[in-house]
C-alpha cells in the first residue's frame, strides 16, 4: 500500500570539469596602495631601462659615427717630421721676409736619434711586453687593457679586494703620442679620447716598426734624458746597442715614472720592476729560462759618471737667449693660461716639451742689431759715471701693426735666462712723455683746445716742500720758470708743466685715467694715481712695452692696435692654438686728431724743443722727452715711418750701495735721447727717406697770431703756422689792431 504525500527522490547533478575556486579574500587597504606604489616603480624601472637602452643605441651609433669621421678627419701625425725632441722651437724673420729659426726651448735633455735596426732585440721586447704585451696584434688601442685599467682603478677606490699596483690603458702608439703632443700632465677624458682616435689613425698610415722606433726615441728617461740611447749613455755609459738583457730590462721599467724607478736613485725598485719586466718577455717566449735566470741573478751597475749624448748640443743649449725670447715665453705662458685655462706650470711644460713652434714678430737683423748697441760699455760712457756705475736701461721697436720687432731689458752682457725685464716687467714713471697721451690728444680731441690755444703758464698752486717745509709754487717746470702766456704748441715744444695739470682739471683724471688704461692699454696704471700729479705730470708707472704701444696712434691716424710679440703658435702637428693674426684696430682719436697730434710732436723734436737730439737728418722723426721727480727714470718715446719706439733709462734702485739717494742729472736725458736716435739709425739702415704720410681730410693748415692765438691777420707783426681741424678753427686776431673776417690765410696741405 502506497504512502501518500511521499516524495521522489531529486537527481544530484555532478558538474564535470576541474572543481571551482575558492572566492579570493578581498585585499586590505594597506595592500592595495603597496600593489600600487610596486606597479608604479615597476613602470619607472622598465621606462628608465628602456629609455636607457635606446639612448644608449643612439649615443652608441653616434659615437661609432663620431670615431669614424674623427679618424678619418683628425690630422696626421707624421712621425718623419718628429725631430730630435720635443722642444719649443721660436722663428723670427729674417731679412727676406722669411721665417728663420731663431731658438730652440728645452729643458736641456739628453738626446740622440738611433734607428730600430740599431735598438737591440732584448730591449724592444722589454718595452712592448712589460708596457703593451698586445701592441702586435691591436689597432692603436687596446681596448681590453683600457677597461682592465679602469676598473683595476675603481675597485682600488672602493677598496674591493687586495690593493694592486695601478697600471695605465695606454697603448705604446698612445703614449708616443702623449709625448709629441705634449700632454703629459694634461690627462682630461677630452685628451684621452682625442689620443685613442690619433692613435687609431697613426696605425692606419705608419708599420708597428716606425711607431715603436719613434716611442723609443721619445720616451722620457729622467735626468734630461730623451730616448733609449741618451738613457743607455746615460745610466749604463754605453752604446744601446751593447746593453746586457738585465741592461735592457731595467732600462724599459722605468718609463711608468722615471723618478721613482731609475736605478741610480732607487735600484731595488728597479730590480722589482726588472724582474717583472723579465718574467713578462719569459711568459711570451722572449728569452729562455736560461736566460731569464742570468739575467734575474745579474747586478746592474750604473756608470759613477754619465756620459752626455750630444756635447756640442749640450753646451749651445747653455747659450743664454734674447731678451726678446725671455718676454715671449712669459707673454705665450700667460695666453695659454687665458685661452685653455692651464696653470702656469702646465702652460710653461707645455712651451718647453710639448713640440710647440711659436712663430714671433721678431725681426732678428734688428733684434740684432740693438743687442749689440746696449751690449756694448762705449754707448753708456756718460760724464761723471763709471761703467760699473751706468744706469739700466731699456728699449721696445714695433711696427704701426703691433708687431712688435725687437726687445731689450737691460744694459750690457745678458747674464741668463728668463731674468728681469726691464721693458716688460719694470713698472716705472715716464714723465712727460705721457702728456701727449694722457692731456693733449683728449683735450684735441674734445675741442677744449687748439694748435694755437694760449693759456697762462703760472703756478697751479702752493704746496708745502718735503725737503724745506717751506711753501712753493707747483708744478714747477722743466727750466725753473714760468713763462706767462703761451700757445699750446709752445707748451708742448718746451715741456710746459703748468698748462697739463691745468687742463686735466677741464677733463676730469677720471676721464684721463679711462683714456689711457681702457683705451691705449696702460694696464699698470692704478686708480690711487688719478691726480694731476700722476696723470698730466707723467708719475704714474708704466711699462716701456705699454708706452711703445701707445705712441703708435701719432703714426697710424689714430689707431691702438694691441702689442705682441708672436703672430701665431702651432703644435707639433700644425694645429693653431693661439692667433694673433687678425688682432682688431681700435681707433682711439679721430684722424684729425692723430694728424695734428703728429705735427705737434714734430715740433718738439725738429724745431727747438726738448727732444731735438732724437731728430734725422733721413726720415721724419716725432716724439717727446720725459723725466720723472729728481730725474731718476729719464724716456723718450718717439716715431718714425717705419718704426714707433720708446726708452728708459735710470736706474733699478734709487738708492746707491751706501744708501744714498741717487740723482740722475739732466746730461743724461740728452743722451738717452741720443741713444734712441743711434737705435733707430741702426735699424732703418738702408730704407728710404721718408716722412709721415699725413691724412689731411678734415684739417687745415693755417697762419695764426703768436701774440693771441687766433688767425693772423694784416696787423699781427708775429704769426706762424699751425695745423687745426677745419671744425674748429679759431677766428681772426683783433689784438693786434685790426682783422677781418675774411680766412685768405687758409690753405689746405694737399
Amino acid at each position: 500500500m502506497e504512502r501518500k504525500n511521499s516524495k521522489k527522490p531529486v537527481a544530484r547533478v555532478v558538474r564535470e570539469g576541474k572543481p571551482s575556486k575558492r572566492r579570493k579574500k578581498p585585499l586590505t587597504k594597506g595592500q592595495r596602495i603597496a600593489k600600487t606604489i610596486f606597479a608604479a616603480i615597476g613602470k619607472v624601472f622598465l621606462t628608465s631601462f628602456l629609455v636607457m637602452v635606446i639612448t644608449g643605441c643612439i649615443v652608441g651609433t653616434a659615437l661609432t659615427i663620431y670615431v669614424m669621421q674623427y679618424v678619418d678627419s683628425e690630422p696626421e701625425i707624421k712621425l718623419t717630421e718628429v725631430s730630435m725632441s720635443n722642444s719649443g722651437q721660436v722663428y723670427g724673420i729674417n731679412a727676406s721676409g722669411e721665417n728663420e729659426l731663431v731658438q730652440t726651448l728645452s729643458r736641456g735633455e739628453n738626446r740622440e736619434w738611433v734607428d730600430l735596426d740599431q735598438i737591440p732585440q732584448n730591449l724592444q721586447d722589454a718595452f712592448v711586453y712589460f708596457e703593451d704585451e698586445r701592441f702586435w696584434e691591436h689597432e692603436g688601442v687596446d681596448f681590453k687593457r683600457t677597461f682592465g685599467a679602469v676598473l683595476n682603478e675603481l675597485l682600488n677606490m672602493l677598496h674591493i679586494g687586495s690593493e694592486t699596483e695601478r697600471f695605465g690603458g695606454s697603448t705604446i702608439t698612445q703614449q708616443l703620442i702623449k709625448n709629441i703632443n705634449g700632454d703629459l700632465y694634461n690627462r682630461s677624458v677630452e685628451v684621452k679620447i682625442k689620443e685613442i682616435m690619433q692613435a687609431m689613425n697613426m696605425e692606419r698610415h705608419y708599420s708597428k716598426e716606425q711607431i715603436l722606433e719613434a716611442y723609443l726615441n721619445c720616451i722620457g728617461l729622467h735626468y734630461n734624458n730623451v730616448g733609449v740611447q741618451a738613457g743607455a749613455k746615460y745610466y749604463f755609459g754605453k752604446d744601446v746597442s751593447e746593453l746586457t738583457l738585465a741592461e735592457c730590462a731595467s732600462l724599459a721599467v722605468i718609463t711608468k715614472s722615471p723618478a721613482n724607478y731609475n736605478p741610480i736613485d732607487h735600484p731595488d725598485k728597479n730590480k722589482t720592476r726588472r724582474d717583472n719586466c723579465l718574467k713578462k718577455m719569459l711568459e711570451f717566449g722572449r728569452i729562455t729560462q736560461e736566460e731569464y735566470e742570468e739575467a734575474v741573478n745579474t747586478p746592474v751597475e750604473t756608470v759613477a759618471t754619465p756620459v752626455t749624448t750630444d756635447e756640442e748640443s749640450s753646451s749651445s743649449s747653455k747659450k743664454v737667449q734674447s731678451w726678446f725670447v725671455d718676454a715671449l715665453i712669459e707673454s705665450v705662458i700667460a695666453d695659454l693660461q687665458e685661452e685653455y685655462d692651464y696653470t702656469y706650470e702646465h702652460a710653461e711644460e707645455l712651451l718647453y716639451s710639448g713640440g710647440l713652434v711659436v712663430y714671433s714678430t721678431m725681426e732678428i737683423e734688428t733684434q740684432n742689431t740693438m743687442e749689440e748697441i746696449f751690449e756694448s760699455p762705449d754707448n753708456f760712457k756718460v760724464a761723471g759715471y763709471t761703467i760699473d756705475t751706468m744706469p739700466q736701461a731699456s728699449m721696445v721697436v714695433m711696427d704701426y701693426n703691433g708687431n712688435v720687432c725687437g726687445l731689450i731689458g737691460g744694459t750690457g752682457e745678458k747674464s741668463g735666462a728668463r731674468i728681469f725685464n726691464r721693458a716688460t716687467q719694470a713698472k716705472r714713471a715716464f714723465g712727460s712723455t705721457i702728456k701727449p697721451l694722457s692731456v693733449y690728444t683728449p683735450a684735441i680731441e674734445q675741442d677744449l683746445i687748439t694748435w694755437s690755444t694760449v693759456m697762462i703758464d703760472e703756478p697751479v698752486m702752493q704746496i708745502e716742500d718735503e725737503e724745506t717745509g717751506q711753501m712753493r709754487d707747483w708744478p714747477s717746470n722743466y727750466l725753473k720758470k714760468y713763462s706767462g702766456p703761451m700757445t699750446i704748441v709752445d707748451a708742448v715744444r718746451t715741456s710746459i708743466n703748468t698748462i697739463p695739470v691745468e687742463l686735466i682739471q677741464s677733463l676730469t683724471p677720471e676721464s684721463s685715467y679711462d683714456y689711457l688704461r681702457y683705451q691705449l692699454g696702460f694696464s699698470n696704471i692704478s686708480s690711487s694715481q688719478v691726480g694731476p700729479d700722476g696723470l698730466a705730470l707723467g708719475g704714474a708707472a708704466c711699462t716701456t712695452l705699454e708706452l711703445t704701444a701707445a705712441y703708435q696712434i701719432f703714426g697710424n691716424g689714430g689707431y691702438y692696435i694691441e702689442p705682441t710679440l708672436y703672430s701665431t703658435v702651432t703644435d707639433r702637428t700644425g694645429k693653431v692654438l693661439l692667433d694673433k693674426t687678425n688682432r682688431s684696430k681700435t681707433q682711439v682719436m679721430s684722424s684729425q686728431t692723430a694728424t695734428i697730434m703728429n705735427r705737434l710732436l714734430w715740433e718738439v723734436v725738429n724745431n727747438g724743443g726738448t727732444g731735438s737730439r732724437a731728430a734725422s737728418s733721413t726720415w721724419e722723426v716725432v716724439g717727446k722727452s720725459g723725466t720723472s721727480n729728481n730725474y731718476k727714470d729719464l724716456g723718450f718715446a718717439g716715431a718714425t715711418p717705419y718704426y714707433v719706439a720708446a726708452i728708459r733709462y735710470g736706474y733699478d734702485d734709487e738708492v746707491d750701495e751706501d744708501g744714498n739717494e741717487i740723482e740722475i742729472s739732466r746730461s743724461i736725458g740728452r743722451h738717452d735721447i741720443s741713444l734712441w736716435k743711434k737705435v733707430m739709425e741702426a735699424v732703418q739702415e738702408g730704407k728710404p727717406a721718408a716722412k709721415f704720410e699725413l691724412n689731411m681730410d678734415g684739417v687745415v693748415r693755417q697762419e695764426y697770431c703768436t701774440v693771441s692765438g687766433m688767425l693772423a691777420s694784416d696787423s699781427c707783426a708775429s704769426t706762424k703756422w699751425g695745423y687745426y681741424k677745419s671744425d674748429n678753427v679759431p677766428g681772426v686776431c683783433t689784438t693786434c689792431g685790426g682783422g677781418t673776417s675774411e680766412q685768405s690765410a687758409v690753405s689746405a696741405i694737399q
